[in-house]
């Protein structure tokens, strides 16, 4: 039985691996390696018991990821298997986690080390026949404004039917960076009735989502529809659905858009004699040293340090301390992006646009 589901296991008789011999065991003592097969609902750190017996020993606790590589199947049949061979992959190795980055709609394999992936990426593709390749994540930057501004827009357009005709006035505002998208209305007598007013809201959320200068979703944001304008048959609610998403962003690229970077905090552990060079490494990063506990012969760094400037670390790493050095990381919130580096991004976005 397996404590952990209640259920029951079918059991054959055990035996242990040689080689790629299997040699039969009548029973596995306490310090044996092992194996049993065909079994249903039994994952790593699970305890096998008889029926009658409440035994279950602790689950092993796994390290927290320390790197992330992006996967991207080569083909649209590897696609359609690969969320399975994902799940199978997790399942057989404790130290790897498989997410999605809402951020920027990649997938994620996350583990100790680049050679960890390395290898369980290379196992997936032995057993599951798909082909897959690693790269580094993209940085889920976001948008936000500085300043508050005004737009008006009007979404006009005639064919042969009946027509479609939105005006609105919108006021955008710069709120809390972490908080979430706010709306309101303060039209009075009328000039845009209810159900459009819930249009213009739901074309600004849709604005949100690409953002106005480089892609990435917005926040921080607060806008305010101000007046407007409808027509007694061209109004409909897709007219103000568009009026309110293109008067959004134009109001947006004049209020100071900014784009912001995930800061996480950074905890590095070398031996003593690696420390300065830690320090000037992470001087180099954009890093802002918090400070630096001493526990034994080891120095422990603990520094907030934007993601973009820790995609490599893991072999930087390695590479300064000849492997004695380890380090975790703990997203801390969202910071500004420098005027010069956000010029590079906005560019990059742009080549990465005409190329698509």
């Amino acid at each position: 039985m397996d404590p952990r589901t209640g259920g029951k296991e079918r059991i054959g008789k055990p035996f242990t691996l040689r080689g790629k011999s299997q040699v039969d065991m009548d029973s596995i003592t306490a310090g044996d390696i092992g194996a049993l097969t065909k079994l249903d609902d039994v994952q790593t750190g699970d305890t096998l018991v008889s029926a009658d017996s409440t035994l279950q020993l602790r689950s092993m606790e796994s390290m927290e990821p320390t790197i992330a590589m992006a996967v991207h199947p080569e083909s649209k049949a590897d696609v359609d298997k690969l969320a399975g061979a994902l799940e199978r992959m997790v399942a057989e190795d404790a130290g790897i986690k498989v997410r999605r980055d809402e951020g920027t709609g990649e997938t994620l394999i996350l583990g100790q080390g680049e050679q960890h992936i390395n290898l369980a990426a290379e196992r997936l593709m032995q057993r599951s026949g798909i082909t897959i390749t690693l790269a580094t994540p993209k940085v889920a930057y976001r948008e936000t404004i500085t300043v508050p501004t005004t737009s008006e827009y009007k979404h006009k357009k005639q064919t042969g039917g009946a027509g479609q005709y939105a005006r609105v006035f919108l006021r955008v505002e710069p709120i809390d960076e972490e908080a979430e998208f706010s709306f309101a209305s303060e039209i009075f007598g009328g000039a845009i009735s209810a159900p459009f007013v819930a249009a213009v809201e739901k074309g600004c959320r849709q604005a949100l989502e690409s953002g106005v200068v480089a892609g990435f979703p917005m926040t921080g944001i607060r806008a305010v529809v101000t007046d407007g304008k409808e027509h007694p048959v061209d109004s409909k609610e897709i007219a103000f659905q568009i009026a309110g998403r293109e008067g959004f962003k134009k109001a947006a690229l004049g209020a100071g858009p900014q784009l912001l970077e995930p800061i996480y905090e950074v905890a590095i552990t070398v031996p003593n004699e690696y420390t300065g060079d830690i320090m000037g490494d992470l001087n180099s990063r954009r890093a802002r040293v918090l400070g630096m506990d001493q526990e034994g012969t080891k120095s422990i760094v603990r520094a907030e340090v934007p993601l973009a400037e820790m995609q490599t670390y893991s072999a930087d790493l390695r590479s300064m301390t000849q492997g004695r050095g380890v380090y975790s990381m703990t997203f801390l919130r969202y910071g500004k992006v420098p005027a010069h580096l956000q010029e590079q991004i906005i560019a990059a976005a742009e080549r990465e646009r005409e190329q698509a």
